[in-house]
């Protein structure tokens, strides 16, 4: 269903109007064949390190908007706080996306304090204190 809500958004968008428009802002539209999603390796890692966590902690649960906004935010946190490259060989402090663009690691979100035993993931995750 969402798939071909995606499909009629991306057919209702001008494109040649959005590259003219984006153009003086340097902004380049680049898309990968449908049929060929190992052109774009990185982008499709970086999709499967986030759809991977998703489909583990959501399961069947249906979320509201911020629960599922709350758990995209830590599963960012998570991809941005990835070791890129070691700093320094002695202290073997790697240096991650998130340092380099915000200049700091992300801080992971708060954990339950309360863990009831025999609730399930998604119910644990629902309840956590934000």
């Amino acid at each position: 269903m969402a798939d071909k809500e995606l499909q009629k958004l991306y057919k209702s968008v001008n494109w040649d109007r959005a590259v003219m428009q984006s153009a003086p802002k340097d902004i380049e539209w680049i898309f990968n064949a449908p049929s060929a999603p190992w052109q774009t390796g990185i982008v499709e890692h970086i999709v499967q390190s986030t759809k991977r966590p998703l489909r583990t902690i959501i399961g069947n649960a249906k979320l509201t908007f911020r629960q599922l906004q709350v758990l995209l935010a830590d599963i960012e946190a998570k991809i941005k706080n990835r070791p890129l490259a070691v700093i320094n060989e002695e202290s073997f402090i790697p240096i991650t996306p998130a340092e380099l663009v915000f200049g700091r690691r992300l801080g992971d979100l708060p954990i339950q304090t309360k863990i009831i035993e025999n609730m399930s993931f998604p119910e644990m995750w629902k309840n956590r204190k934000i």
